[in-house]
């Protein structure tokens, strides 16, 4: 088994293209977590909904919360990390 080797068509792509992928896929993600927060906004305002109207119990809203929580907590996490990598790629252009 010899070493490995790059294929000679090797496509080897531009530092825009490479920022610009970057840029695009960074976004995609913020825009992902908007959505997963908004879902959670569904849910919470269904649960409350529900709570008022007598069909849920305290029981139920706290765990609902809870698992909002949750969620915030990740998605805060990941939003860190996305901030990181805009981070770098705004150093990658300098």
């Amino acid at each position: 088994m010899g070493l490995p080797e790059i294929p000679k068509d090797f496509h080897i792509p531009k530092r825009r293209d490479v920022v610009t992928l970057k840029l695009a896929s960074i976004a995609l993600m913020e825009q992902s977590l908007a959505n997963l927060l908004e879902s959670e906004v569904d849910i919470l305002q269904a649960v409350v909904c529900e709570f008022e109207d007598k069909k849920a119990s305290l029981k139920d809203l706290k765990k609902a919360n809870r698992k909002a929580e949750e969620m915030l907590r990740a998605t805060i996490a990941k939003e860190i990390l996305l901030l990181f990598e805009l981070e770098d790629t705004i150093d990658f252009l300098l």
